[in-house]
């Protein structure tokens, strides 16, 4: 194959995966680190944001040049404990992939009952969650 051939093959890969990407932010529930919601009725700092991403408490991935949280690491205006404990397992071999993060949290899951995903169940079931985390890096995982 030649480097032409090559470059098209992954032009149409990138544009799948982009594609992918815009239809995840659209469907999944996201906020900007401006606007999480607090009890308060107001956004979470975004100074407070950013401390929870530099340890790791919650994620965000880049799409078009912004960074967009899924809404179901947070309650009540603060990261949910399970999901920094989810994150420690899944960044442990992909320290920078916060796509790959997101994909895992929304997508079906083999280790989990029905196939469910794991921010469907992560609220009900911490420790089959944790377990399919503990997976999540297998050279077959789900």
């Amino acid at each position: 194959m030649c480097d032409s051939e090559i470059r098209k093959v992954f032009d149409r890969w990138a544009a799948r995966e982009m594609q992918t990407r815009g239809k995840l932010i659209a469907e999944v529930p996201t906020f900007t680190a401006k606007s999480v919601p607090s009890p308060a009725d107001r956004p979470v700092p975004a100074s407070q944001i950013r401390d929870w991403r530099h340890q790791r408490l919650i994620f965000a991935a880049r799409y078009k040049r912004r960074d967009y949280f899924p809404a179901f690491q947070f309650e009540n205006g603060r990261p949910k404990p399970i999901v920094g404990r989810l994150l420690h397992l899944l960044l442990l071999v992909r320290p920078d992939d916060n796509w790959f993060c997101f994909y895992w949290f929304v997508g079906a899951n083999a280790w989990l009952e029905g196939d469910a995903s794991p921010s469907a169940i992560m609220d009900t079931d911490q420790d089959a969650v944790t377990v399919a985390a503990l997976h999540a890096n297998d050279r077959i995982s789900d």
